[in-house]
């Protein structure tokens, strides 16, 4: 592993060198051009290719492999972060609207009491024993007090004794008299 890391620092000090010593001795000795190119050919022909090209192909297969694993660990991170921010978006979203929803659903059911108690008491009175008598199902309005009663028993006997066969006329109307004073007596008292 160590022989793979030093290559390429072998093969750059290599280089430097002979293209440092080829500099001064173009520098120094103008004559010796050929000689200076001479000796960077011979460094460059000392250079083991096949092993360098080796050593370049296992560093890049390394690197590929841990940068496999790298980025296999960086996408499972990503997705379980992914995954975590969409549940808390999901729960805060449920908790908002559930809030909301109930909410609105109390405020609409008080709204509906309201609005029905005012309602029931700026109808006026017949209106409103009509809602009554429509939602009991009763018929009529209610009675408060038994002379009431009484009253309306001697007024149904006297329609009663007015709208019978003129043989039985009389009869209906001694009845519908006794009824009157059987009333008034129950009223007075």
């Amino acid at each position: 592993m160590e022989n793979d890391q030093n290559w390429y620092r072998q093969l750059l000090a290599l280089v430097l060198l002979s293209a440092s010593r080829a500099a001064v001795e173009f520098i120094v000795n103008p004559n010796s051009r050929s000689e200076a190119t001479g000796q960077l050919r011979d460094a460059f022909r000392e250079i083991d290719y096949e092993a360098a090209a080796k050593a370049v192909t296992q560093v890049i297969d390394n690197m590929a492999e841990s940068s496999k694993f790298r980025l296999t660990d960086a996408v499972d991170t990503l997705r379980d972060r992914g995954v975590d921010a969409v549940d808390t978006a999901k729960t805060r979203a449920e908790k908002q609207l559930g809030q909301q929803k109930s909410g609105r659903k109390f405020r609409f059911v008080v709204g509906l009491v309201l609005g029905g108690i005012l309602a029931f008491y700026f109808m006026d009175e017949q209106r409103r024993d009509d809602l009554l008598d429509r939602l009991t199902g009763a018929s009529g309005p209610i009675q408060q007090n038994p002379s009431n009663v009484y009253q309306q028993a001697a007024t149904a006997a006297q329609d009663a004794a007015s709208n019978a066969p003129s043989g039985n006329r009389t009869a209906a109307q001694q009845a519908a008299t006794e009824t009157r004073e059987v009333a008034d007596q129950a009223g007075g008292s």
